[in-house]
């Protein structure tokens, strides 16, 4: 049976991003240094946090599973689904170093799924990033590549050099 996580503050929202982060900050890999049922529970609760998590909360959790090297079919169909729309719906919100981790982290994860072994070209059509998650992650690079963000500074040489760097191994 599913365990149910209410989550109720902010400060749980943020423990959720933050052990996610940390897996990936230890070099934990998903080439089974997590077992199948811990992966699990880490996913349930994401699943019950991502609705109320902030872009930073968000975005981090998209570039640890891209970092830990988590393959897009290995996770529930609920949580890609959570992700991707919590992604979309939020994007015109997140800063620039955000844009920056959800665009690598997926773009790790795509890199994952063509590279790993296997898996049919059927497959990998199955789990294809959505035409919406593609254009809102324009729309966002747009808003944060923008003149008045880098006049006002805003936009740091950094932040923009991490965008175009991330846009680089997503082959978009």
């Amino acid at each position: 049976e599913r365990p149910h996580y209410a989550v109720t503050a902010a400060g749980e929202t943020q423990q959720i991003a933050n052990i996610i982060y940390g897996l990936s900050k230890l070099g934990v890999k998903m080439n089974g240094q997590v077992p199948p049922n811990a992966m699990r529970t880490i996913c349930d609760a994401l699943d019950y946090a991502m609705t109320v998590m902030n872009e930073q909360e968000v975005s981090n959790c998209v570039y640890s599973f891209g970092v830990m090297g988590v393959f897009w079919p290995s996770l529930p169909e609920a949580t890609r689904q959570l992700l991707l729309s919590t992604v979309v719906r939020r994007f015109p919100w997140f800063e620039s170093q955000g844009v920056s981790n959800v665009i690598y982290g997926m773009a790790l994860m795509q890199a994952k799924w063509l590279e790993a072994d296997g898996v049919n070209s059927e497959d990998r059509i199955k789990v294809a990033v959505s035409q919406e998650y593609k254009e809102a992650a324009y729309r966002a690079i747009q808003h944060n590549l923008s003149k008045e963000k880098l006049i006002s500074g805003e936009l740091t040489p950094q932040a923009a050099a991490n965008i175009i760097y991330s846009l680089g191994i997503s082959e978009a």
